[in-house]
């Protein structure tokens, strides 16, 4: 989905947070399931089909590095989409002049639209309000670290507000919220370099 990339391409929220997966408790629950494979240089992959094309992938026999991959609906995921809205909603409320009230408040419910979701379907739950603040946290250690957080081109940012007002995204979002499903964390090659 063109508009998530929007989203998501200039805005890097690394995974300071705590993971919304406890992999190692997803991977005692449903070890019945899980399927072993070998990749090209014999190395161990164990993966966990989940269904609706979700998959949690693990490198070597024991331990957990573990990645989850997959989406229902278009391209993007919960995870990815949240690094993007939350960097966002920085801008919106602390860049003098940035944005509309419109565009704060409907930002604003994207945010806390995620963060109830992923509160909710993370293994185990959490609580909406801390993991709020710990995004937040995170949020603006992340931006802190790479300079001015308004730097954004006026441009720039009407091009990402665009974006989460789109009447495709709104729904999209809705849709991504309104099915239970693991809150996945991986945001693909879109933010992959970003990341590091």
């Amino acid at each position: 989905m063109a508009m998530a990339g929007v989203l998501t391409a200039t805005l890097p929220l690394k995974a300071d947070i705590q993971p919304f997966v406890d992999y190692d408790r997803l991977l005692q629950t449903h070890s019945s399931e899980m399927v072993m494979t070998k990749d090209a240089d014999g190395a161990t992959i164990r993966e966990l089909p989940l269904g609706d094309g979700l998959l949690v992938k693990c490198m070597g026999i024991s331990g957990t590095d573990c990645a989850s991959s997959g989406v229902r609906i278009g391209e993007g995921d919960v995870g990815c989409l949240l690094a993007g809205v939350a960097p966002l909603k920085r801008k919106l409320d602390h860049c003098d002049g940035r944005g509309t009230q419109d565009q704060r408040r409907l930002v604003s419910t994207l945010f806390h639209d995620l963060i109830g979701f992923v509160a909710v379907n993370s293994l185990p739950p959490r609580i909406p309000s801390e993991l709020a603040e710990e995004v937040v946290q995170t949020r603006d250690r992340v931006l802190d670290k790479l300079g001015d957080p308004c730097r954004h081109s006026a441009e720039s940012l009407q091009a990402m507000l665009r974006s989460a007002a789109d009447p495709e995204m709104i729904e999209y979002v809705r849709q991504l919220v309104s099915v239970p499903s693991l809150p996945l964390t991986w945001c693909g090659a879109l933010l992959d370099p970003m990341l590091e």
